[in-house]
């Protein structure tokens, strides 16, 4: 039996067929299929084979021949026109394909699949211009069987994969949007002391923010202050929770009137909104002594409250949050009836986007009236009302402890309540007191490590030796120490690199969803792209807004020994003390 086939290519430009001859091809066999392939130049986006099995006058006519059978890239396809001039094909499923570095190649086209011709004809060809070779006439070819495989002492399958576990760090370091954070003061803010913030190992600054309350209009002075405020913050490395006051009056009537207050939110939000890559969270605040929300004619207004947060919230791009001091603020000003569950249709997408403000945290059993005005049949418990909250939607969870109230403030009590109530931040500057205690009772490490989300890379499964032209398979084991996922979500990246360059893959993961927990994450990578030669690997994830993307401070660092790369912000995957490595092969 004979077959022919014809090479068609289909190139972008007429420019490309100008510089390209006749391609070359060859045709061998395997033993089990074919294997064709020729080098061209320029850029070709299609190929095709069209084979002829019989030499007939069937098929569909192309050329001299009628084609059985079209290759077309990645795919094969039988013909079945009624006519030789009847473009109709069905699929016979895919093929392998590879197209790089100029040269095209289908392996392992299946005998069973097509014929085992005893000899061939080839043609190869291209439009625009048309170029055709020769006939070449081309003597069968007799498979040359494999020999005999001598198997390995331990064999190992081709798709094997090796399995390492990092090592697994205890050391106390900084990460951002999460953890203590250090108080400053807007009046006296400076590149200097936003600085000094980030050089003392603090990722996270709670600044408190005075509205010149005199006039509706904000003074230009202001407002040039208020935008310094985050270009200091973003060069330091820096990100802020911030809270707005008017007066630290403790009295129930020095408050503006609402429409000055609505006016200033018109006026601060939107500059809030366009430098929302330096702000972790805002606090409602601005009502009451130190924007605390109490002592104000409008702390039991929650008409007021409602609509002060909704209007901050309209500023806010989805996935950034606002902060209520109390639980049962939240609840009254949302008319909820269940964590997560409002009465009121019109509320839900606003109050999943309300975290919880606690500036009394652990000073004895409503922490000093932060319960006041909850009310639900389920959870009775505000503090479990919190953690399922927070655990839901990745809602912030902050504030500062209050005083030394035994056994409320102590280590016991502590622990329980931050895991419970999934704490992110928790300034540092206040109250010095509790934070000794922890200190001398042995849990202010395990509180500072797991405020917000403590990552770790438990398990990773790679080849050690994989082909550009199949995708690459890797697992691995991401567990978070912390006690809550992080709040926003952020790219995560696979790196491969040498000394020389580096390719990111991007693996389409979501942060926020890591819980306190362990997750198992399988991906298969194209890297056609990648060129042949040995590859280390590291994680990378770095913040998703683009001016602050390449700054390191802002990515994610591993809890893995040996593995943070402070120049890139990546973690470079190890076995023991050294990097894993890959062999890309053509």
């Amino acid at each position: 039996m004979k077959f022919y086939f014809i090479l068609m290519l289909c190139l972008t430009t007429s420019a490309a067929f100008a510089q390209m001859g006749t391609p070359a091809v060859s045709l061998t066999s395997n033993g089990t299929g074919y294997i064709f392939q020729y080098s061209f130049s320029g850029s070709s986006s299609n190929h095709q084979i069209y084979i002829d099995v019989n030499n007939a006058s069937s098929g569909f006519s192309v050329s001299s021949i009628g084609a059985e059978y079209l290759i077309e890239n990645g795919n094969l396809y039988q013909f079945t026109g009624s006519s030789q001039s009847s473009w109709s094909w069905s699929s016979l499923g895919s093929v392998n394909f590879s197209k790089k570095n100029g040269l095209a190649k289908w392996s392992n086209i299946l005998k069973t699949k097509i014929a085992s011709p005893a000899s061939f004809k080839f043609i190869s060809k291209r439009y625009t211009p048309s170029l055709a070779s020769a006939v070449i006439n081309s003597p069968g070819l007799t498979p040359v069987p494999d020999p005999t495989p001598v198997p390995d002492p331990t064999p190992v399958p081709v798709d094997s994969l090796t399995t390492i576990a990092p090592l697994s760090s205890s050391a106390e370091f900084s990460n951002p949007e999460r953890g203590f954070s250090k108080y400053a003061n807007f009046e006296s803010f400076s590149q200097s002391s936003a600085n000094s913030i980030a050089s003392a190992g603090f990722r996270l600054s709670g600044i408190q923010v005075t509205i010149p309350s005199a006039t509706q209009v904000l003074p230009a002075a202001f407002i040039n202050s208020y935008n310094a405020m985050f270009t200091y913050a973003r060069t330091a490395g820096i990100k802020l929770i911030i809270t707005h006051r008017y007066h630290d009056i403790h009295d129930f009537a020095s408050d503006p009137s609402q429409a000055f207050i609505l006016s200033h939110i018109d006026q601060i939000f939107p500059l809030i909104a366009t430098n929302k890559d330096v702000v972790l969270n805002t606090h409602v605040s601005m009502i009451g002594a130190y924007g605390e929300m109490y002592y104000s004619q409008y702390g039991q207004n929650f008409t007021f409250i409602r609509d002060m947060t909704k209007k901050m919230l309209d500023y806010m791009p989805a996935g950034h949050h606002v902060s209520l001091r109390t639980p049962g603020m939240k609840v009254k000003s949302f008319s909820m009836t269940a964590p997560n569950v409002s009465s009121d249709p019109a509320n839900a997408t606003y109050m999943n986007r309300v975290g919880h403000w606690n500036d009394c945290f652990l000073a004895g059993s409503s922490d000093q009236g932060t319960n006041g005005n909850y009310s639900l049949p389920s959870p009775t418990d505000w503090r479990d009302y919190i953690g399922q909250e927070a655990s839901a939607n990745a809602l912030p969870v902050g504030g500062e402890t209050c005083q030394v109230v035994a056994p409320y403030s102590q280590c016991a009590n502590a622990l329980l309540q931050v895991k419970k109530q999934k704490w992110t931040y928790l300034n540092r500057d206040y109250n010095g007191a509790v934070y000794d205690s922890w200190i001398l009772d042995g849990c202010y490490n395990e509180i500072s490590q797991g405020l917000g989300y403590r990552l770790r890379l438990n398990e990773f499964k790679y080849k050690t030796v994989a082909s550009y032209t199949v995708p690459l398979n890797i697992e691995m084991k991401i567990e978070n120490l912390g006690f809550s996922a992080p709040i926003h979500g952020r790219p995560v990246k696979l790196v491969l690199f040498n000394a020389t360059t580096n390719y990111q893959f991007d693996l389409s993961l979501n942060p926020s969803a890591w819980k306190t927990g362990i997750y198992s994450i399988s991906k298969s990578l194209g890297i056609s792209s990648v060129a042949a030669g040995t590859y280390s690997i590291a994680l990378y994830m770095p913040d998703p807004s683009a001016s602050i993307q390449n700054n390191v401070k802002y990515s994610l660092q591993l809890a893995n020994q040996g593995s943070w790369d402070a120049v890139k912000g990546w973690n470079v995957i190890k076995n023991g003390a050294d990097a894993i490595q890959i062999q890309i092969t053509n």
